[in-house]
């Protein structure tokens, strides 16, 4: 596969590469691995699926009846995700091995059903928030987990992010404010979390869904329930730019930096799309069209040209070269 520079021209000539039409109902979540190599996915249809990159091909279709599949999440092996579970009296995440189809170990701690998983991009330990207003810190390796932290001023689930180093975490979620919402963002030391955040912010805004560091840790993106994305300074908290030009009235559709930090894509409810837009400047730089519903998930590929989305349907985005020429 082509590694081909992002630039606006090659954004521009992003075309339909491959269109999988494998899942009964909607895809939830969706993740690349550590090698670009394989994407996994989860769907309301209580169905996993793995693809390799590489081949353009479905390798695994796996299932879990009993409680569903949500949150996917890749571990630093290609044949091992986390996922957490939609159905059933107790909200647990599952340590999956999709070699033998085994579920290694089940975590349980959360009270309440899991809004986000985030694993450590340098190591074997992972963070999960949910509706219970508690964060917990993980570890694979010890199997269970090491710490929590309330958040019990919260009014609805919390999401959580890993800046790329693994050494900073952020926490978001909404409370009350009089007759409206606001959202705060804390930022944790991971080795000092149980001290509590080193930083904490607030902002005025639409419920934050979920947050995202750029790949070069200046950046803090967070997509909120409704047309509007927060483009923050990292460090400082400072707003940079709002992106706005896009329609999620449905407030489903979650957003995703591209791999050199300098553009987002997010779904857009108008004509079913995906819209990618200038991180700097929050100009919109070209639109995507081709799912048949609202494409709610998105992701880049970090090591080519390659994005995928999806609705019921998974589809991969990759440049024409034509185009390019």
């Amino acid at each position: 596969m082509d590694t081909i520079e992002a630039t606006s021209d090659s954004l521009r000539a992003m075309d339909i590469g491959k269109v999988f039409k494998d899942n009964q109902a909607d895809i939830n979540s969706l993740c690349f691995s550590d090698d670009s190599t394989m994407l996994v996915t989860s769907s309301d249809d209580d169905s996993v699926n793995i693809y390799n990159i590489l081949r353009g091909t479905r390798e695994k279709c796996l299932f879990n009846r009993e409680f569903g599949v949500d949150n996917i999440r890749l571990t630093h092996h290609n044949n091992a995700f986390l996922c957490s579970t939609k159905k059933g009296k107790d909200s647990l995440i599952k340590y999956w091995s999709s070699y033998d189809n085994r579920i290694i170990h089940n975590f349980r701690g959360h009270t309440d059903s899991i809004s986000s998983i985030c694993m450590n991009p340098v190591n074997d330990t992972f963070l999960s928030a949910g509706r219970d207003k508690r964060l917990a810190y993980w570890d694979l390796r010890l199997r269970k987990c090491c710490g929590y932290c309330e958040y019990t001023e919260g009014i609805g689930a919390g999401s959580v992010a890993y800046d790329p180093s693994g050494l900073i975490f952020a926490l978001v979620y909404p409370v009350a404010n009089q007759s409206s919402v606001r959202n705060v963002i804390k930022l944790f030391d991971c080795s000092q979390y149980q001290n509590g955040p080193y930083e904490s912010w607030e902002f005025d805004c639409p419920e934050i869904k979920g947050l995202e560091f750029s790949d070069d840790g200046n950046l803090l993106l967070a997509y909120t329930i409704e047309n509007q994305i927060l483009l923050l300074d990292a460090m400082m908290g400072t707003q940079k730019c709002v992106v706005r030009d896009f329609v999620n009235e449905n407030g489903k559709v979650m957003a995703s930096f591209s791999p050199c930090s300098k553009f987002l894509v997010t779904g857009c409810e108008r004509n079913n799309g995906l819209v990618i837009f200038d991180a700097t400047s929050g100009q919109r730089v070209h639109e995507l069209k081709g799912h048949p519903k609202l494409p709610t998930c998105v992701a880049w590929n970090k090591e080519y040209m390659l994005m995928a989305s999806a609705c019921q349907n998974l589809v991969f985005w990759v440049p024409d070269l034509n185009k390019t020429r």
